[in-house]
């Protein structure tokens, strides 16, 4: 099959969509939420080292080792039939990383941060073994939430980029539009919900 060359809209679409995976994103807000916590930095850090390491870095793990299995392709998991079991050990994880910061008396704005995920994170898992719901709108959804209760409304301009992350997904045929509107409004609805019953 002959080699065909990316547009530039592919191209900027691609980038766009690799720069904010689910994994760097969630990391990426772990690590803020836990710099803004209390405390002195080497605490914030290793409870963002804890976090982070239990509620990404072992799901990236598992995925990885399911791609070297030739159990998955990539990542993104996009075949919808390979994500049920790496999305039930991604919030196996989740669940443990928030259990871990609420006995061990953690910083309460990274617990919530991380219920903030596992939530939507139940119904996208629930929706996407008949459906493929796009997780990148989700993730990023939530996390704007997130930092919305944290920094205020300017944060909100954070869903312009849930906007070009959604199109990225369109341009590559990841998703349908539909798919991708519907993950933005689980991500938002659900972190929304844990911000409001437990952040105050």
């Amino acid at each position: 099959m002959p080699f065909t060359p990316l547009t530039r809209r592919e191209c900027t679409a691609r980038l766009v969509s690799r720069a904010f995976q689910p994994v760097v994103v969630s990391t990426l807000l772990l690590l803020l939420v836990a710099l803004m916590g209390p405390g002195r930095p080497a605490y914030r850090l290793t409870w963002f080292a804890i976090s982070a390491g239990v509620a990404t870095g072992l799901p990236v793990l598992f995925i990885m080792m399911g791609i070297k299995w030739g159990k998955a392709e990539d990542l993104d998991l996009r075949d919808r039939l390979q994500r049920p079991l790496p999305l039930l050990v991604a919030l196996a994880c989740s669940a443990g990383a928030a259990a871990i910061v609420w006995l061990a008396k953690g910083p309460d704005n990274l617990l919530v941060a991380l219920l903030a995920g596992f939530v939507p994170g139940v119904a996208l898992t629930i929706i996407t073994l008949k459906w493929k719901i796009s997780f990148h709108s989700a993730t990023l959804a939530g996390a704007t939430i997130v930092l919305w209760w944290l920094l205020g409304k300017w944060a909100l301009a954070g869903l312009f980029i849930v906007g070009a992350v959604g199109w990225s997904r369109v341009v590559l045929r990841r998703h349908t539009p539909a798919q991708v509107l519907a993950g933005a409004a689980v991500g938002l609805s659900g972190s929304l919900l844990v911000v409001l019953a437990y952040g105050g």
